[in-house]
C-alpha cells in the first residue's frame, strides 16, 4: 500500500474510532449498570516501584499477558510493530535488531560502549554494550511488556537515552498448574511451548515454575546459488527455571535462569529487486550459518519492613554468537567471505530501598523516596576472520586506497584492469603476485578485540504530596564508567604486503567518564479519571575508545535532554482510556561511525572511527487508547507522530546532513487491534471470537544519508478467529493476509550502492497461515 494513502486511512480511521467511542455515552452507561465488566487495572514498573499506569508522570505503553498471547507475539519486533513512537531496523538477521524510541537510535553500531535504548529482563539489561544479538529473545510466558518513552536515566541508568523495554516474567504460584501449546504454520514451521507450575511446599513456602520451547522454520526467503535454492531457515528451542520463595510474609525471593539456542540458515535479507517484485531472494555466494546461544540468570530478594521495602536485583548474562564462512562483499561472485565469533557477559548488582509515603508534620503532606547504589561489569569479545574469495584479490573496508578500494570492488571480470590501472608498477607486480598464489594461500586478516565497561551508579528520587491531587518529585543518578578497550589484528599472505597498507595491531586503552542525569515532574489529578502532568530527564550513554589501522581516537559521551506534558484518562465508569503526551528532546554530541581521509606513505586512506559529530531534535506525540465500547469488543489503538532531525551533522561522510531525518525514524506509527468474544459459549466455556490487528508505519532510511536508500511505509494486517476459554482454546490465523513485501532494513553500507554491487534489504515476514492450540489443566 502507499504511504500516503496507508497513513490517509490511518488518520481517517482514528478520528472514525476516537468519534465512535464519543458517541457511546449512554451505552456504556447502560451495560455498565447491567454488567460487571471495565478495563483492568494495570500496574508497572517503570519508576522501579509496582504503580498503576495512570499515576506514572510519564508515557509508558503496556501490552499485557493477554494482549500477547491473543496477538501470537513472540519476539521483540512484534513488540515494537504494536508500539507507538518505536522502530525497528533487522541489519541481516533477526536477532540483530537496531531499537529506535522517539527517533533516538543507535549510530555507532559495534564499536559502542553502551546501548541508546535499553532492553530488559525484570529490570535486567540484556545489551549493556550495546550489543544487539541478546535484545529479541524468544518471549513466552510473560507477565506483560512495558515501554517507557523518553530517558530513563534515573530508573534505569545508563543507555536509557530514548526509553526502555522491560520484560516482565511470570513468577510462580501456590498452585498446580501445567500448559501446553502447540502452533503449526505455512512457511513450514511449527512452535512448541511447555509450561509446568509445581508447588514444593505449601503457603507459599517454595514454588518452581519450568518452561520449554522450540521452533523450527523453512523459513520465507529463497536462497538462490549454484549448490542451494531452499529456503532460508531457522531453529530455536530453549528453557526457563524459576523459584519464588515466601518463607515470611515480609520476605520473598524470585530466581531464575533462561537458555535459549537460535541456529539460521542464512542472513534474512534479499535483493532490492526482488523485494520489488515480492518475491524475496537471496543472491549471496556463500551461505551463512549463525548460531547465538544465550544465558541470562537473575535473582530478586524483597524484603518488607515497618517503613519500606528492602530489595537486591542481581543479574547475569552470557551470550555467544558464531557465524559460519558468509558473504562479506553482498555480490554475487566469490569475492570476499568472513567468519566471526561473539561473546558478550555481564553481571550487575542493585541494593534499593523504596519507602512507604509518611505524613510530615503540621499537615504539610506527604512524603516517599527511594535511594540505591547499583554496580555491573560488562564485556564483549568479538573475534572476525577475513576471507580471501576464489574471484578476486581479498580486501577489506577501510585497508586501501580509496581509488583502489572502487576498483577491486567492482567485480572478477574487470579486476585486471580496474586495480592495476590505478597501482604504481611495484605496488602491482607484488599484486599480480599474490594472484598467482592458489586462493587457499592467500592469507587472512584475523582480529581480536574487546570492550569492557565497569560502572557504578548511586541513585535517589524524593516524591512529594503538599496536597492529595499534586505529587511534586525529583531525582538524580550519579554514573561512573570505566571504559577499556583491547585489540589485536593479525596478517598473513596477502594481507601482509607492506605497500598495500594493512597494519597489524596490538593496543589497550582505558577512558573514564562520568555523569549526573537528574529529572523532575509535577503531576495534578483534577478529577479521580483525569490527570495531567509535565516531566523532565536526562540520559546518558558513556564515549569509549575506537582503534583504526592508522591511530587510537577517544569519544565522549552523549547525552540527551527531554521534556514531555501530558495527559491520562479514563471515561465511561472506567470502559476507554485514553493517554496522551507530547515531547521535545535535545540530543547532543551524538555518536557517530564516520570515515576520515588519511594521508599514508602509500597513499590516501579511508579510515572508519568513532566521533561525536552530530547533534539532533526529536519533537513529537503518542496517544494510545484502549475501549470497551459493549460486552465482547475491545478495541486497542496507538497512535506516534515523530519528527527527528539533525540540528548539526557538517562532518559526515556524505557531506553536510544538517536538516535530514535520523535514521530508523519514521514520522508515523499506528497500530490497531479489535477484538470481539461472543458472550455466549459455544461449549462449556468455549466462546467464539474473532481478532483483526493492523500496524502501519511511513518511509525511513537506516542509514546516514537517506539518499542512498529509503523504504517505503508498510502495513500489515492480521487475522485470527477461533474458540478459547479458561483452560483450552484453538486459533486459525493469517498473518501478513495481505502479503505485503517490504524492507526493515539494509545489510551494509557496501551493499547499498558504494560501488555498483546489489542492494540487499532486510525483509519482514510475507503471508503466513497456520493454528494453533493451548490448553491448561
Amino acid at each position: 500500500m502507499d504511504g500516503t494513502m496507508g497513513w490517509v486511512k490511518t488518520t481517517v480511521s482514528s478520528i472514525a474510532l476516537i468519534a465512535a467511542l464519543s458517541g457511546h455515552d449512554a451505552v456504556a452507561q447502560t451495560a455498565t449498570d447491567g454488567d460487571d465488566f471495565e478495563l483492568d487495572l494495570v500496574t508497572i514498573t517503570t519508576r522501579r516501584t509496582l504503580e498503576d499506569l495512570q499515576d506514572v508522570p510519564g508515557s509508558v505503553t503496556v501490552l499485557s499477558e493477554e494482549r500477547l498471547e491473543r496477538s501470537n507475539i513472540n519476539n521483540t519486533d512484534d513488540v515494537i510493530l504494536n508500539t507507538p513512537g518505536v522502530s525497528f531496523t533487522e541489519n541481516a538477521s533477526p536477532i540483530d535488531l537496531n531499537v529506535s524510541i522517539r527517533g533516538i537510535t543507535d549510530l555507532v553500531g559495534a564499536s559502542g560502549t553502551g546501548p541508546t535504548n535499553g532492553i530488559f529482563l525484570d529490570g535486567f539489561l540484556l545489551n549493556p554494550t550495546g550489543g544487539a544479538a541478546s535484545i529479541n529473545p524468544e518471549l513466552v510466558d510473560l507477565e506483560q511488556v512495558e515501554v517507557a518513552f523518553g530517558p530513563q536515566g534515573t530508573a534505569f541508568g545508563r543507555g536509557t537515552l530514548g526509553g526502555a523495554i522491560n520484560f516482565r516474567t511470570k513468577k510462580p504460584t501456590d498452585e498446580v498448574e501445567y500448559s501446553l501449546e502447540l502452533e503449526a504454520g505455512s512457511f513450514a514451521d511449527g512452535r512448541g511451548v511447555a509450561i509446568a507450575n509445581l508447588p514444593i511446599f505449601e503457603d507459599g513456602l517454595l514454588s518452581t515454575r519450568f518452561v520449554v520451547f522450540g521452533e523450527i522454520s523453512d523459513g520465507f526467503i529463497d536462497f538462490a546459488s549454484l549448490t542451494d535454492n531452499d529456503s532460508i531457515g531457522s531453529d530455536n528451542a530453549g528453557g526457563r527455571f524459576s523459584l519464588r520463595s515466601q518463607p515470611t510474609d515480609r520476605l520473598t525471593f524470585d530466581f531464575g535462569i533462561s537458555f535459549d539456542r537460535t541456529n539460521q540458515d542464512d542472513s534474512f535479507s534479499a535483493t532490492q529487486e526482488s523485494v520489488a517484485a515480492g518475491d524475496p531472494i537471496n543472491e549471496a555466494n556463500v551461505a551463512e550459518g549463525l548460531n547465538l546461544d544465550r544465558l541470562v540468570t537473575t535473582a530478586n530478594i524483597v524484603y518488607e519492613s515497618d517503613i519500606g521495602a528492602f530489595k537486591s536485583n542481581t543479574g547475569f548474562l552470557d551470550t555467544d554468537v558464531f557465524s559460519d564462512e558468509s558473504d562479506t562483499d553482498g555480490t554475487a561472485i566469490d569475492f570476499l567471505s568472513s567468519t566471526a565469533a561473539f561473546n558478550e557477559q555481564s553481571i550487575s548488582q542493585e541494593f534499593r530501598f523504596e519507602s512507604d509515603e509518611f505524613a510530615l508534620p503540621e499537615g504539610f503532606g506527604k512524603v516517599s523516596f527511594n535511594i540505591g547504589t547499583s554496580f555491573s561489569f560488562s564485556e564483549d569479545g568479538l573475534e572476525s576472520v577475513i576471507l580471501p574469495g576464489t574471484d578476486t584479490l581479498p580486501t577489506f573496508a577501510g585497508g586501501l586506497p580509496l581509488a583502489t578500494q572502487a576498483g577491486l570492488l567492482v567485480g572478477a571480470g574487470l579486476l585486471e584492469a580496474s586495480v592495476f590501472g590505478l597501482m604504481p608498477a611495484d605496488l602491482a607486480a607484488e599484486v599480480a603476485g599474490a594472484l598467482a598464489t592458489p586462493p587457499e594461500f592467500l592469507g587472512t586478516s584475523d582480529t581480536i578485540s574487546s570492550t569492557s565497561v565497569n560502572n557504578f551508579g548511586v541513585f535517589g528520587d524524593i516524591r512529594f504530596r503538599p496536597i492529595d491531587k499534586l505529587e511534586l518529585a525529583v531525582g538524580a543518578r550519579f554514573h561512573r564508567d570505566s571504559v577499556t578497550v583491547e585489540s589485536t589484528t593479525a596478517l598473513s599472505g596477502v594481507f601482509a604486503i607492506p605497500t598495500l597498507g594493512f597494519t597489524a595491531s596490538d593496543f589497550e586503552s582505558t577512558e573514564v567518564f562520568t555523569a549526573v542525569t537528574p529529572n523532575a515532574s509535577i503531576k495534578y489529578d483534577w478529577t479521580d479519571d483525569f490527570s495531567t502532568y509535565v516531566a523532565f530527564s536526562t540520559g546518558y550513554r558513556p564515549g569509549g575508545v575506537f582503534a583504526s589501522s592508522v591511530s587510537i581516537d577517544a569519544f565522549d559521551e552523549e547525552r540527551v535532554r527531554s521534556i514531555e506534558g501530558g495527559f491520562k484518562s479514563t471515561w465511561f465508569d472506567n470502559r476507554l482510556l485514553v493517554n496522551a503526551s507530547g515531547y521535545f528532546i535535545d540530543y547532543e554530541d551524538i555518536q557517530v561511525a564516520i570515515v576520515e581521509a588519511v594521508s599514508t606513505p602509500t597513499g590516501t586512506l579511508a579510515v572508519t572511527t568513532v566521533d561525536n559529530a552530530a547533534s539532533a531534535r526529536s519533537v513529537g506525540s503518542e496517544i494510545t487508547i484502549a475501549a470497551l465500547p459493549f460486552d465482547g469488543l475491545r478495541l486497542d489503538a496507538g497512535i506516534g507522530v515523530n519528527f527527528a532531525t539533525f540540528t548539526d551533522f557538517t562532518d559526515s561522510p556524505f557531506g553536510d546532513l544538517t536538516g535530514t531525518r535520523l535514521p530508523n525514524a519514521p514520522v508515523n506509527t499506528f497500530s490497531l487491534t479489535a477484538d470481539y468474544e461472543h458472550p455466549e459459549p459455544v461449549y462449556k466455556d468455549l466462546k467464539a471470537f474473532v481478532r483483526a490487528e493492523y500496524n502501519f508505519r511511513t518511509d525511513f532510511s537506516n542509514l546516514l544519508d537517506p539518499s542512498l536508500i529509503t523504504f517505503d511505509g508498510f502495513d500489515v494486517a492480521n487475522f485470527r478467529a477461533g474458540l478459547r476459554g479458561e483452560s483450552m482454546s484453538i486459533t486459525a490465523f493469517v498473518e501478513n493476509a495481505f502479503n505485503e513485501v517490504y524492507a526493515t532494513g539494509s545489510t551494509s553500507l557496501l551493499a547499498a550502492g558504494f560501488v555498483g554491487a546489489d542492494v540487499n534489504v532486510d525483509v519482514g515476514a510475507t503471508r503466513r497461515f497456520g493454528v494453533v492450540g493451548s490448553i491448561k489443566f
